[in-house]
């Protein structure tokens, strides 16, 4: 996968770190130009010495290419100025962090459904671990060679659920729309945007990944992935 960073904050930083581990490529995009000279030791991805926020820039980032635009800046409102511009630009899918919380019902307002919000997050981990709830991550609960994999639809994997044909291997275990998620049945119908949740064999990861994240860009991609399964 390819994802975009709109500011070398530490959470943009630690999150491409750990993406670049594991083979996917990344880019930075930060106003500081000395932060970005100390960042070039430490992570091999791609840096561009810019204001994210403007069209030219992540025009210039390559919006057809990536996945992912993650604005992550230490600016609330830069980080919605630059989600805006990326989704005009055509960015498949655009998370917006944003550190006041009053922001968040206007980045729902504003078309943005992926707003992450770090200080609840973290105040509702501190208050699970007050109260005696500590939860594992979500892939710590499998055993046997099972994974979780969630993909959002897109207009080739719209349509019925049936169609999607995920093979032996993969069970869909909750389809989400907007703030409701549901259980799937087999008369269920998928709309772009729809988020899909299923457990997987790890042997048919990367199948999943190449099919509904790597391969998005086109139908010839897309029909030799489901022909592998």
């Amino acid at each position: 996968m390819r994802v975009v960073f709109v500011g070398a904050s530490p959470l943009a930083v630690t999150t491409a770190k750990r993406m670049v581990a594991v083979g996917h490529e990344a880019v930075i995009i930060d106003k500081n130009r000395d932060k970005l000279d100390r960042l070039r030791d430490e992570i091999d991805c791609g840096f561009l010495n810019a204001d994210g926020s403007r069209p030219a820039v992540l025009r210039e980032a390559g919006s057809t290419q990536t996945d992912m635009l993650f604005c992550l800046s230490d600016d609330d409102q830069d980080n919605i100025i630059a989600s805006l511009v990326g989704r005009a630009l055509g960015y498949r899918r655009v998370v917006t962090m944003i550190e006041e919380p009053d922001y968040e019902p206007i980045c729902h307002e504003l078309g943005l459904d992926d707003p992450i919000v770090p200080s609840e997050r973290i105040a509702d981990n501190l208050m699970d671990l007050l109260e005696g709830r500590e939860t594992a991550g979500l892939n710590t609960v499998l055993r046997g060679g099972l994974r979780f994999f969630a993909f959002v639809v897109d207009e080739h994997s719209a349509g019925d659920i049936a169609n999607l044909e995920l093979g032996h291997q993969a069970r869909i275990i909750a389809v989400t729309r907007g703030e409701k998620s549901r259980l799937p049945d087999d008369g269920m119908r998928l709309d772009a945007g729809d988020e899909v949740a299923l457990v997987a064999h790890e042997e048919a990861m990367d199948r999943l990944r190449a099919r509904f994240h790597e391969e998005r860009t086109g139908d010839e991609d897309a029909d030799s992935a489901r022909d592998d399964g």
